[in-house]
Protein backbone atom coordinates (compact mmCIF):
# COMPACT_ATOMS: atom_id res chain seq x y z
CA UNK A 1 0.00 0.00 0.00
CA UNK A 2 2.94 2.36 0.60
CA UNK A 3 4.53 2.23 -2.81
CA UNK A 4 7.29 4.85 -3.12
CA UNK A 5 7.18 7.43 -5.90
CA UNK A 6 9.06 6.53 -9.07
CA UNK A 7 12.63 7.85 -9.00
CA UNK A 8 14.10 8.50 -12.44
CA UNK A 9 17.47 9.61 -11.06
CA UNK A 10 20.26 8.18 -13.17
CA UNK A 11 17.83 6.99 -15.85
CA UNK A 12 17.93 8.30 -19.38
CA UNK A 13 15.16 8.75 -21.90
CA UNK A 14 15.87 6.88 -25.10
CA UNK A 15 15.54 9.51 -27.79
CA UNK A 16 16.28 6.99 -30.49
CA UNK A 17 14.65 3.59 -30.62
CA UNK A 18 17.37 2.17 -32.91
CA UNK A 19 18.83 -0.15 -30.25
CA UNK A 20 15.42 -1.57 -29.40
CA UNK A 21 14.60 -2.09 -33.08
CA UNK A 22 18.00 -3.67 -33.74
CA UNK A 23 17.76 -6.09 -30.81
CA UNK A 24 14.18 -7.03 -31.70
CA UNK A 25 15.19 -7.83 -35.29
CA UNK A 26 18.13 -9.89 -34.03
CA UNK A 27 15.82 -11.85 -31.73
CA UNK A 28 13.24 -12.42 -34.47
CA UNK A 29 15.84 -13.60 -36.99
CA UNK A 30 17.51 -15.88 -34.46
CA UNK A 31 14.21 -17.49 -33.44
CA UNK A 32 13.11 -17.86 -37.07
CA UNK A 33 16.42 -19.32 -38.25
CA UNK A 34 17.36 -21.52 -35.29
CA UNK A 35 14.15 -22.31 -33.39
CA UNK A 36 11.65 -22.75 -36.21
CA UNK A 37 9.34 -25.71 -36.75
CA UNK A 38 12.16 -28.13 -37.59
CA UNK A 39 14.86 -27.95 -34.93
CA UNK A 40 18.12 -29.64 -34.02
CA UNK A 41 20.05 -29.75 -30.77
CA UNK A 42 22.98 -27.93 -32.37
CA UNK A 43 20.77 -25.06 -33.57
CA UNK A 44 18.99 -24.89 -30.21
CA UNK A 45 22.29 -24.66 -28.34
CA UNK A 46 23.46 -21.86 -30.64
CA UNK A 47 20.10 -20.12 -30.16
CA UNK A 48 20.51 -20.42 -26.39
CA UNK A 49 23.89 -18.68 -26.61
CA UNK A 50 22.60 -15.90 -28.88
CA UNK A 51 19.49 -15.44 -26.75
CA UNK A 52 21.68 -14.91 -23.70
CA UNK A 53 23.64 -12.17 -25.50
CA UNK A 54 20.42 -10.41 -26.50
CA UNK A 55 19.04 -10.84 -22.95
CA UNK A 56 22.12 -9.15 -21.48
CA UNK A 57 21.88 -6.22 -23.91
CA UNK A 58 18.16 -5.74 -23.22
CA UNK A 59 18.71 -5.99 -19.46
CA UNK A 60 21.36 -3.26 -19.64
CA UNK A 61 19.00 -1.03 -21.61
CA UNK A 62 16.16 -1.77 -19.18
CA UNK A 63 18.27 -0.99 -16.12
CA UNK A 64 19.36 2.45 -17.33
CA UNK A 65 16.48 3.69 -19.47
CA UNK A 66 13.12 5.17 -18.69
CA UNK A 67 10.72 2.35 -19.55
CA UNK A 68 8.81 2.58 -22.81
CA UNK A 69 6.19 0.27 -24.30
CA UNK A 70 8.71 -0.86 -26.94
CA UNK A 71 11.36 -1.72 -24.37
CA UNK A 72 8.86 -3.51 -22.17
CA UNK A 73 7.60 -5.54 -25.15
CA UNK A 74 11.15 -6.46 -26.17
CA UNK A 75 11.91 -7.58 -22.64
CA UNK A 76 8.82 -9.81 -22.70
CA UNK A 77 9.80 -11.27 -26.09
CA UNK A 78 13.26 -12.08 -24.79
CA UNK A 79 11.74 -13.88 -21.79
CA UNK A 80 9.38 -15.90 -24.00
CA UNK A 81 12.25 -16.84 -26.32
CA UNK A 82 14.16 -18.14 -23.29
CA UNK A 83 11.24 -20.35 -22.27
CA UNK A 84 10.75 -21.72 -25.80
CA UNK A 85 14.45 -22.57 -26.21
CA UNK A 86 14.72 -24.08 -22.72
CA UNK A 87 11.63 -26.24 -23.25
CA UNK A 88 12.79 -27.28 -26.73
CA UNK A 89 16.15 -28.45 -25.35
CA UNK A 90 14.39 -30.40 -22.61
CA UNK A 91 12.09 -32.25 -25.04
CA UNK A 92 13.37 -35.71 -25.91
CA UNK A 93 10.67 -36.76 -28.38
CA UNK A 94 8.81 -35.33 -31.33
CA UNK A 95 5.32 -34.38 -30.23
CA UNK A 96 2.69 -31.99 -31.60
CA UNK A 97 4.25 -28.89 -33.15
CA UNK A 98 7.66 -29.86 -31.75
CA UNK A 99 9.94 -31.59 -34.26
CA UNK A 100 13.62 -32.12 -33.59
CA UNK A 101 15.38 -33.85 -36.47
CA UNK A 102 17.82 -35.42 -33.97
CA UNK A 103 14.92 -37.56 -32.66
CA UNK A 104 13.55 -38.62 -36.06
Amino acid sequence: ENVPEWNEEGMKVMEEKVLITYLRKQLQEMMSDLVSIVRSNERLQLAQKKQREIYEAVTELYNYSVISPELSELRNLVNVSYLIIKHSLAMKENKGAFYNKDFA
